[in-house]
């Protein structure tokens, strides 16, 4: 399981697809390893303590606040959403699909259980861009659980797109080919979602492959 750490602000930018360099300390969602499955102690430690301000929209527009989140997956196992609540979490994202053939066993129950505890809660797609195109995937993706409801709860989508668990590091992709690959994934979630995907990756992968 991973803490996920959203750094917000009022003056937001988008991002843009090409050689866009990350900080080696940055990712669009910034993330520490904890241990799986969930312990108190992890909790304990990674909640917001009561100096931080519980608004995250609050100061002036330069002003950086974090949400805190967690990242699920079926490799977590069965979780306590009552605890994950209580800690000071405000937000799950879990694993619905990867590439254009897998669903994820566990997400409708994760998901389910984040929102009935109050959660902000979404969905990740793991991409594998060597196995299709970035529109196929973000289809995949919105039919099995990863499309975007107005309902004031529901994340838009998450693309997580980081080091290749199977095989060449960047997919065997050129810069220019991967970005392409993650444009197409974002065009084609905008048409069918009316919400741009967020964003999940690694600073050095992101430097290296994109």
């Amino acid at each position: 399981m991973l803490l996920l750490v959203l750094a917000c602000s009022s003056d937001s930018t988008k991002l843009r697809y090409g050689r866009t360099p990350l900080d080696s300390d940055s990712s669009i969602l910034l993330r520490d390893s904890l241990d799986s499955p969930l312990a108190d102690s992890d909790l304990e430690d990674s909640a917001p303590t009561d100096t931080e301000p519980t608004d995250p929209w609050a100061g002036d527009d330069d002003t950086i606040s974090p949400l805190y989140g967690i990242d699920v997956s079926h490799w977590n196992g069965d979780i306590d959403w009552g605890q994950v609540a209580n800690s000071g979490i405000l937000f799950s994202i879990a694993k619905a699909t990867e590439s254009d053939y897998y669903v994820d066993s566990k997400f409708a129950g994760e998901d389910e259980g984040a929102y009935q505890n109050g959660l902000f809660h979404g969905a990740y797609h793991f991409a594998i861009p060597d196995d299709s195109d970035g529109a196929t995937q973000a289809r995949w993706f919105v039919d099995n659980g990863g499309d975007w409801i107005p309902d004031g709860t529901t994340l838009p989508g998450t693309l997580d797109i980081e080091y290749n668990p199977y095989g060449d590091t960047c997919y065997d992709l050129s810069n220019s080919e991967m970005a392409s690959w993650i444009a197409d994934f974002n065009d084609e979630y905008i048409a069918l979602t009316g919400r741009a995907p967020m964003v999940y990756s690694n600073a050095d992968w992101w430097n290296r492959c994109v």
